[in-house]
């Protein structure tokens, strides 16, 4: 950390002042192109990386990246959030809502939300309407044919947990910290984990033995 303060790498985020940045992405850029982004819910901390149980993923999307490397030109500038709420919807908007449509193989058949079944989707927060993109979520998981894998840190959305609860055949995965801060989450989570095709992991605390911590 010291090293890349030194090294002027480090742009502090002051705005919006009532809220921590809860960004955790990295973009490999070569030749000022974007070439692969790392991301997903693991904070860039030694407690996240090696005691957390959290997913992250490698993505080398062209667009995906391009993306990502947009976000990151914007995020370095400081914005207000509602000009980066405005930002986010017109560079990461949704399917059903873009003007020009992102290319995908022209043998894929639009699935739920307009989403192509070979293309990748990144959604950008904050946003000026969280309700939009919370059904185009729900309707990607109500159109899944073969897996759904999710995290929830905090608990299930209502708008997102009928969807989850729908299916009986399509297997699920989700990685959640408990049950839930909000009733309908918990009782969504105890739906879902009498189904025979969801698979839930919970986070915990490891206990050290008499012996010691586990080397």
């Amino acid at each position: 950390e010291a090293g890349l303060l030194a090294a002027g790498c480090v742009r502090r985020r002051t705005r919006p002042a009532s809220a921590i940045s809860h960004n955790k992405f990295i973009v490999l850029v070569h030749n000022g192109n974007a070439k692969a982004v790392w991301t997903g819910s693991t904070n860039l901390t030694s407690g996240a990386l090696f005691g957390h149980s959290n997913v992250g993923h490698v993505v080398r999307d062209a667009q995906v990246c391009k993306q990502y490397l947009q976000y990151w030109e914007q995020l370095k500038l400081n914005p207000d959030k509602k000009d980066l709420a405005a930002f986010n919807e017109k560079h990461s908007p949704l399917p059903m809502e873009e003007t020009a449509p992102l290319p995908i193989n022209s043998a894929d058949a639009p699935g739920p939300g307009g989403l192509g079944a070979k293309e990748a989707r990144v959604l950008f927060a904050p946003r000026l309407r969280w309700a939009a993109a919370l059904d185009f979520l729900a309707q990607l998981v109500l159109g899944a044919r073969q897996c759904v894998a999710f995290t929830a840190a905090f608990g299930i959305s209502k708008e997102l947990s009928p969807a989850l609860l729908s299916s009986t055949s399509v297997l699920t995965y989700g990685l959640l910290e408990g049950e839930g801060n909000w009733a309908a989450s918990r009782e969504a989570v105890r739906q879902l984990r009498q189904r025979h095709n969801v698979r839930l992991a919970f986070g915990t605390h490891r206990a050290e033995d008499a012996a010691g911590p586990v080397a």
